[in-house]
């Protein structure tokens, strides 16, 4: 569970908010998310900051009440709007990317948790840590602070994009074991290019 004074100091830029509004579009007159409903959807800028524990605690209740499509479909959204390392050419470094691309999306008492320039990452809002099984099987570890079905949502989309034109599909599953929704430390997925 989240702990607000835990997250103090910590925001979320705004083009995460976007991709939240974007994706919880559908249901939004169904729930009323705490900072979705401050930031006037044609007013918030993409690039100011915005308390993370507002946006963290917005997802858990959608989570809540909508259910894990809803968190799904909006962790879809996020590789569209949020700030991602350039020059990614295929779906392995798509996938470590995921990693860089949180931190840089969010910041503490003002900066930056990733500089792409130096490669220094600021600890604290835990991380996505990606491991290559074999050529067509790769495990993502998410230990952070997001819910289970946000981050399967991103990870998707991730694998979606950066999918091989010569493979047809591409499997994510949630491995059995820990789970962040019985309050275990982290979910593993596997990613397998079938």
């Amino acid at each position: 569970m989240i702990y607000e004074d835990d997250l103090d100091g910590y925001e979320v830029l705004g083009r995460v908010v976007k991709a939240a509004i974007e994706g919880a579009r559908f249901v939004r007159g169904n729930v009323l998310f705490k900072v979705l409903s401050k930031i006037d959807s044609h007013e918030y800028i993409l690039d100011n900051w915005y308390p993370l524990k507002d946006i963290l605690m917005d997802l858990y209740n959608a989570d809540k009440h909508l259910g894990p499509f809803t968190l799904k479909k909006i962790g879809k959204n996020i590789p569209l709007y949020a700030s991602w390392p350039a020059d990614i050419n295929n779906l392995q470094e798509a996938l470590e990317s995921i990693d860089y691309a949180y931190h840089m999306n969010h910041r503490y008492h003002g900066e930056i948790m990733f500089d792409m320039r130096t490669g220094e990452m600021l600890e604290g809002i835990g991380h996505y840590t990606f491991k290559k099984i074999a050529d067509n099987k790769f495990k993502i570890v998410a230990d952070n602070l997001y819910p289970c079905d946000f981050d399967r949502g991103i990870i998707e989309a991730v694998a979606s994009k950066f999918r091989p034109y010569d493979i047809s599909l591409i499997s994510i599953t949630h491995d059995k074991g820990s789970c962040r929704k019985r309050g275990d430390k982290f979910c593993s997925y596997t990613v397998e290019l079938c």
